[in-house]
C-alpha cells in the first residue's frame, strides 16, 4: 500500500463507492451509450447537471408532481396513494383555493 487508509463498517465492510451512468443518445453517431454524470462516495453525491439529458430535451430538471394543484371551485379526487384529479363542486358547495389543497 502507498499511504492510502483502508476502513471498514461496524459489519466489516468497505466504504460504498459508485459511479452514476446514465444512457444516453449521442448525438454525434445517434447510439446510444452509458455515460458517467456522477459518483457516490461515503454519503457524498456528487452530480454533474451539465452531463444530464432529460427526456424533455432541456437542461433542466422536468417538475416532478403526481397532480397539478386544483383550481378554485373544483375538488381533489384521490386515485391511490399520492395522485388525484380535480372534479367540479357541486352548485350547491364553494371551495376556495386553500381548502382545496388540503
Amino acid at each position: 500500500m502507498t499511504g492510502n487508509t483502508v476502513r471498514f463498517n461496524s459489519n466489516g465492510d468497505p466504504p460504498g463507492r459508485y459511479t452514476i451512468y446514465q444512457y444516453q443518445r449521442r448525438a454525434a453517431d445517434g447510439k446510444y451509450a452509458y455515460v458517467p454524470i456522477g459518483n457516490w462516495t461515503t454519503d457524498l453525491l456528487l452530480l454533474d447537471s451539465s452531463l444530464v439529458r432529460w427526456k424533455n430535451g432541456s437542461g433542466m430538471a422536468p417538475v416532478s408532481v403526481c397532480s397539478d394543484p386544483c383550481p378554485s371551485g373544483y375538488i381533489k379526487s384521490s386515485e391511490g396513494t399520492c395522485c388525484w384529479t380535480c372534479i367540479r363542486c357541486n352548485e350547491d358547495e364553494v371551495r376556495d383555493r386553500v381548502a382545496s389543497q388540503v
